[in-house]
């Protein structure tokens, strides 16, 4: 491959008594004017291999800005037309839109914006490139890049769900897959009511120790995060089709799902995740005995005692009055137990040597905090609103980075 090379001449001023911060930040500038000439010059070079690898008849040159991470720069390429179309190879070939942005400057514009609100992201990197970025564009940035992602998810979803196409076939699928979901709410601008859910879910093939010695941390291994403000089956089959692209899910011997019982997520599970194990949380349960316990401790205990041992007696002990409970939920808390019965130590039926450790899994602790992570700390800050396009848009690329896929999946083609 042919290398450019540019022989540029960087001068900096040094006072007698130098001002350490004017001095770093000239010395920063002059690198990036350097790096804007090396980058025009990498743009010649790449436009005369383009436009003779195209076949087509050179018509033209004209000339277009591109905003880099660098500074903005100004590029001449050849416009050529083929049989069917008029186009510029050098565009096609770095993946340039009609926007300004390149790929690189996009990139960092997404990565700042999964962690940031956008004027800040607008501030950060308008000082790190030495040009202006408004906060509308970081927004578009955004907004274009995640719609490419989800773009690229539904096709995925409709070739499997529609059209019934075979999925690659894993080179080395996992043992056990454990998911979660669950659901929260985002406050709602330009929407039918005043909030909507976001549902989250997260997979995984296992958890490995990531330091700390008094207080142990733990990492998850093959992680899969999906969050979208799609209904349930939307949520279903686009969960189920990343996890099988990313983890080989149809190949899976053991699939361990955690669900709260009678809630949207379970029936999800059993009609995206067939032959899964279903785990109910064992927390939401003693959410539920602590009410109908009326706040008691020995109450509680006793009410939970017999709910893990035989919640199918215990639901017909309080149909027939013989067991007392409180609560607004206290004449649905029978079926509730019928329901979740079977499910409810649902962690055995794996093989014993899945479930050992930090693998024995009775509730969805681990979802409920990639709530926090993926969508509480970025999208519930004071003041902030959505429409459900523009948190789909920021959804698609926090999961992106929060599943440690951000550089293998990164598109070069801007949206």
């Amino acid at each position: 491959m042919p290398e450019v090379s540019v022989v540029v001449e960087l001068r900096v001023t040094v006072e007698e008594r130098p001002d350490p911060l004017g001095l770093e930040l000239a010395i920063a500038a002059e690198g990036r004017r350097a790096a804007r000439e090396l980058f025009t010059a990498a743009l010649v070079v790449i436009d005369e291999a383009a436009t003779a690898a195209s076949g087509g008849a050179r018509q033209r040159t004209e000339p277009r800005w591109v905003a880099t991470t660098v500074g903005r720069v100004r590029a001449c390429r050849h416009r050529v037309r083929t049989a069917d179309r008029s186009f510029h190879p050098l565009d096609e070939a770095l993946g340039l839109g009609q926007a300004e942005a390149s790929p690189a400057l996009r990139e960092m514009v997404c990565d700042l914006a999964t962690r940031m609100p956008y004027r800040q992201v607008a501030e950060v990197a308008s000082r790190l490139t030495g040009e202006h970025l408004s906060h509308q564009s970081a927004w578009r940035v955004l907004r274009g890049e995640g719609a490419r992602i989800r773009d690229d998810e539904a096709r995925l979803v409709e070739a499997i769900f529609a059209l019934g196409e075979a999925p690659p076939e894993p080179v080395r699928p996992p043992t056990l897959v454990v998911a979660e979901a669950d659901g929260t709410y985002l406050r709602a601008q330009r929407e039918s009511g005043r909030s909507f859910e976001v549902k989250t879910g997260v997979a995984y093939t296992g958890k490995r120790r990531a330091g700390g010695r008094r207080h142990p941390r733990w990492a998850l291994v093959g992680k899969l995060c999906h969050a979208t403000t799609a209904d349930a089956d939307g949520f279903g089959m686009a969960f189920a089709t990343r996890a099988i692209h990313a983890l080989g899910l149809h190949r899976v011997p053991h699939l361990l799902v955690a669900h709260d019982g009678l809630d949207e997520f379970g029936s999800t599970f059993r009609d995206y995740f067939p032959g899964a194990v279903h785990q109910v949380d064992h927390f939401h349960l003693d959410e539920r005995l602590w009410e109908a316990a009326g706040a008691n401790e020995r109450r509680f205990r006793w009410l939970k005692a017999r709910a893990f041992a035989d919640p199918a007696r215990l639901a017909r002990g309080i149909r027939q009055g013989r067991v007392v409970v409180h609560g607004r939920r206290a004449e649905d808390l029978p079926g509730y137990l019928e329901a979740v019965a079977k499910d409810l130590w649902g962690i055995l039926r794996l093989p014993a040597e899945l479930r050992r450790g930090r693998m024995r899994i009775v509730g969805t602790g681990v979802v409920e905090k990639h709530q926090d992570l993926l969508v509480k700390r970025r999208m519930r800050g004071r003041g902030m609103r959505w429409t459900r396009r523009g948190a789909d848009d920021l959804l698609a690329l926090i999961c992106l980075r929060a599943s440690d896929d951000w550089p293998t999946r990164w598109g070069v083609i801007a949206a």
